[in-house]
């Protein structure tokens, strides 16, 4: 019995399927192997053994990724700018992440894998057809710099990852989706390659990624014969004939996709359709087959998967589940992805994923505002307890605008929520507040400090803060918000009464679930204290806490309630002095370049510079040749353009950042710039300042002392202090590492860093430029960080 041309066993055929124990499974194969050999024989077709067993792995669920293709997508989908405040494009990690993540929860797999291509030279091909995407453009180097960080949230996720020498991710997917079948998985297969679905078949299903990364279409059989018009396998057919042209893939000219699927449709298969090439109606298209038959048939392997590589893999290390929770969230939170952090933990943290049995769930009951009897039980049990957990609610950034809308208190399982205009409520919040025998914990508090400060309310007795704790544990970490940190803590608050997906009925109809959810992060920096007091505790950061960080927070409070007093008539005549200076600058610059041009635009500057008067670029980016500060500094020694450039960008610069936002940033009611002074940002532990920061004034420069000039005692009379640790970290690192040459240095009052660079270059300290001084300061700070 010889069966026809196409046909599949899968479809007329079913194996005897045994549910039994994996040790009788093994010995009852031996039995029927010799049985089943007959069977194969007499039909004609070998369908494989291990089928047999699918049912040990009944229900289980994998999935398959093709890296390349959703991290492109990831890339071009979301901003550019997405970055790290170190500068690390995350756009692409980001996507990624969120796909995966999104896709994991959905589907809930039981294992996961990730495919990646290996370089488009190596691939067998582009060996045998060297147009084989050859029009595609290079990998961006933004995308290449953020493919390591996508393979080390995989390794950390435990996921593997699989390469194939000389082929393509789809080619691992498919190898890899025809033998989990086997083995009885369910198999997903996420990419946004439609080539993969001529992979789809008996459990087998793509899931295509069908915009940005957000939307996505499950392909089974059926969809695949509904939207192209023939069964999923006989795809790579249809490409023979028509081609593709994301793939340079030629197939044979003037056969467009509908012609391609009615031939293949109605003869199957490119081989069957040359057996009747004589039935093909119109002489053209006739010769147009015959003359390009070759091509035909070669467009369809290049685009037919390859299901039967060679790979050591073993199913079991796909299993999910086996990260350390630790180790995924610190990347996170390097990442600054505090979203996905919290989804992480929400969704897949083992607590979660065993049924919530070690997650710690505390349920709160709110106090009315109109309530009289409960707003006195509430006052009288924060007294008794002695300690309350605060959340605020604020609008406005910066003292200027800072406002409080409304402030929760919450003891261990009530919260009272009340807004400057409740009065009585407001009233048992100001007396618990400034109560001195009841501690205060809060979080991040310096903005509560501030906005209670322009009501009148004193904070007393603010003991511990959350964030600043968390921020001592973890200073790389972005997320040092009460429900951040809950989630991470596995800490579940839920309110007594309270649908949060409902508007919540308890308050006035001018109250919002705003208030509820205040009132749950008070009830969560309350329980959190303990534990994160313990383990500050434990690391030996509790003096540092308690005497350093939390005195800290008011003082920089009060710093940033005093502001600093500015002239502005000092500032509007730089800005002036500036906007004359580059005019000069600009007319020197078309002079030299011998037109005008747009100085803000890379692309035309880079004409200039290496097209138009021939300098020779230094360095390569991938639009182009590179223009920017470093490459200017090397061409300024032999060029005058690059000089007058630096100087333009300089005076830029200074306009852009200082003299048109400083007017801006005034505080109209006290005439003082008030920034903000930011605790927990830097991950090296110093204060940072923002809006505006006042640390990047220049210091050296005529233009910077000039412009600290606009910066005035705030009374007559009175004086401006400046004093600062000149390099404190490496006069710490001095004394740690008793280097002779450290300690020479700082006791001669030398510059450390012209002394290295110095010694790296081997010049003088005569000879030491800002360039050489630069680099030497990074490599001093290198070593201490």
């Amino acid at each position: 019995m010889v069966p026809k041309a196409g046909f599949e066993p899968a479809r007329g055929f079913s194996p005897l399927v045994f549910e039994t124990s994996a040790s009788a499974y093994s010995a009852t194969s031996a039995r029927l192997e010799p049985l089943y050999q007959g069977w194969t024989e007499r039909l004609g077709f070998f369908y494989p053994l291990e089928s047999f067993g699918k049912r040990f792995v009944k229900n289980k669920k994998i999935l398959l990724i093709d890296g390349n293709s959703l991290a492109y997508r990831a890339f071009f989908a979301l901003p550019k700018s997405l970055s790290t405040s170190s500068g690390q494009v995350t756009g692409a990690v980001y996507g990624f992440t969120s796909m995966l993540f999104k896709v994991l929860d959905e589907e809930k797999p039981d294992a996961c894998v990730v495919a990646f291509d290996v370089p488009r030279g190596e691939l067998e091909r582009t060996q045998a057809f060297a147009e084989y995407k050859a029009h595609r453009p290079e990998v961006p180097d933004e995308l290449l710099s953020q493919m390591e960080l996508i393979e080390e949230l995989l390794k950390r996720l435990r996921i593997p990852v699989v390469r194939a020498p000389g082929h393509e991710a789809d080619d691992v997917l498919g190898t890899l989706a025809k033998k989990a079948s086997t083995l009885g998985y369910d198999v997903f297969i996420l990419t946004g390659d439609r080539d993969m679905l001529q992979i789809v078949g008996r459990g087998i299903k793509v899931i295509l990624i069908s915009k940005g990364i957000t939307q996505t279409r499950v392909f089974d059989e059926k969809r695949v014969v509904e939207e192209f018009g023939v069964p999923p396998e006989k795809l790579p057919e249809v490409t023979g004939l028509k081609g593709d042209s994301s793939d340079n893939i030629p197939g044979v000219p003037g056969i467009g996709e509908k012609g391609a699927r009615d031939l293949i449709g109605k003869y199957g298969s490119l081989e069957s359709l040359y057996e009747h090439i004589d039935e093909i109606g119109g002489e053209s298209r006739k010769n147009i087959l015959l003359e390009h038959r070759d091509k035909a048939f070669f467009s369809r392997d290049l685009a037919t998967l390859k299901t039967n590589l060679s790979l050591d893999f073993d199913f079991e290390e796909a299993k999910l589940g086996n990260w350390e929770e630790k180790e995924v969230l610190d990347f996170l939170q390097s990442c600054e992805f505090e979203v996905l952090s919290n989804r992480f933990v929400q969704n897949f943290s083992h607590h979660n994923i065993e049924k919530g049995e070690n997650k710690k769930k505390i349920t709160y009951s709110a106090v009315s505002f109109q309530d009289k009897e409960g707003l006195g039980d509430f006052l009288k049990e924060a007294r008794d307890k002695g300690a309350v957990g605060v959340a605020s609610l604020i609008h406005g950034l910066g003292y200027c605008d800072i406002r409080l809308v409304s402030l929760a208190i919450a003891t261990e399982s009530k919260f009272l929520v009340a807004s400057p205009d409740y009065d009585e409520a407001f009233e048992v919040v100001r007396a618990i507040l400034e109560d001195k025998k009841i501690e205060k914990w809060l979080c991040e508090g310096k903005e509560t400090i501030l906005s209670l400060g322009k009501l009148g309310v004193s904070l007393k007795r603010a003991t511990f803060d959350i964030g600043l704790a968390s921020y001592l544990e973890n200073p790389s970490s972005v997320a040092y918000g009460p429900e951040s940190l809950a989630v991470r803590n596995s800490l579940d608050i839920e309110v007594e009464g309270v649908l949060l997906e409902e508007t919540p009925s308890l308050f006035e109809e001018d109250s919002s679930r705003e208030f509820i959810y205040l009132g749950m992060d008070a009830g969560r920096v309350f329980h959190l204290k303990r534990l994160l007091e313990d383990r500050i505790s434990r690391l030996g950061m509790g003096r540092l806490l308690a005497e350093v960080e939390i005195p800290l927070m008011f003082v920089l409070a009060e710093m940033e309630k005093n502001g600093v007093a500015i002239d502005l008539e000092v500032i509007e005549a730089l800005a002036a002095e500036t906007r004359s200076r580059m005019a000069e600058l600009e007319k020197r610059i078309f002079e030299l370049a011998g037109h005008p041009f747009n100085l803000d635009s890379p692309k035309q500057l880079s004409k200039v510079l290496y097209e138009e008067m021939g300098i020779a670029p230094i360095k390569k980016t991938k639009t182009g040749y590179s223009t920017d500060s470093g490459v200017l500094e090397a061409l300024a020694r032999d060029y005058e353009i690059a000089r007058v450039l630096l100087e333009y960008r300089e005076y830029s610069k200074l306009k852009s950042t200082y003299y048109d936002v400083f007017p801006k940033l005034v505080c109209p009611s006290t005439g003082r710039l008030h920034c903000s002074f930011n605790q927990t940002a830097a991950v090296t532990g110093r204060i940072s300042s923002s809006n505006p920061n006042l640390q990047t004034i220049p210091v050296r420069s005529d233009t910077g002392r000039k412009m600290r000039s606009a910066f005035i005692p705030g009374m007559s009379g009175w004086k401006i202090l400046v004093a600062d640790y000149s390099q404190i970290e490496l006069r710490v690192l001095a004394h740690m590492s008793e280097d002779e040459g450290l300690v020479s240095a700082f006791k001669s009052d030398a510059d450390i860093h012209a002394e290295t660079a110095s010694e790296l270059f081997g010049i003088s300290l005569a000879e030491v430029g800002p360039s050489e001084r630069r680099i030497a300061k990074t490599v001093n700070f290198g070593i201490v960080y």
